[in-house]
């Protein structure tokens, strides 16, 4: 009644075994390339078998097995995260040079603010202020695309001229479907 093979078993077995006296060896866990070289086999061979390693089975009966449908999101939440992300994408390209560069630096390359000022040549409250304002401004292009009905209160401090010019920027690069929305926010 076992899910994998003996085969499969063995594979999980030997792999386990391989990664765990690498990591003895190494002081650290080693990565799936370190034992996919110790066993002459591809890297694929390895996650896999570590993939499986991890895999369990349990039976509908289990009160843990409700847990596990409540972790697994809807294909509707999957969704929205998608085109979250892919809204923040566009957002964050759109900014303007400095703030997409802070923005990068802080959230994408986690550097310290002290850092990007001295590299920018500006001090660190400049860097702070520019990274606060850069999180309205994508804050208001999230609440401008998710909008249901009436515009959005907004929350950046730049002039209007500046954050349509930047919702513009945002429809330029952006799917039809997307900068449809975004040229509504801006005047024609």
């Amino acid at each position: 009644m076992d899910w994998a093979s003996r085969g499969i078993r063995k594979r999980i077995k030997e792999t386990v075994a391989v990664r765990e006296t690498l990591t003895a060896g190494l002081g650290r866990t080693a990565t799936a390339t370190e034992v996919a070289t110790a066993m002459g086999v591809t890297k694929d061979v390895v996650v896999e078998a570590l993939g499986d390693a991890a895999r369990t089975v349990t039976t509908l009966d289990d009160p843990a097995a409700r847990d596990v449908a409540t972790e697994i999101p809807l294909p509707e939440e999957s969704a929205l995260v998608g085109e979250r992300r892919d809204i923040l994408e566009q957002a964050v390209a759109a900014l303007p040079e400095r703030m997409r560069r802070i923005v990068q630096a802080v959230y994408f390359d986690e550097r310290p603010v002290k850092e990007i000022a001295e590299e920018l040549g500006v001090t660190h409250s400049a860097v702070s202020q520019q990274r606060s304002e850069a999180i309205r401004l994508l804050r208001d292009a999230l609440d401008r695309y998710f909008a249901e009905g009436a515009a959005p209160t907004t929350t950046t401090r730049v002039s209007a001229g500046a954050r349509d010019a930047y919702f513009s920027r945002i429809a330029d690069a952006s799917s039809p479907r997307i900068a449809d929305i975004f040229r509504e926010a801006a005047p024609a």
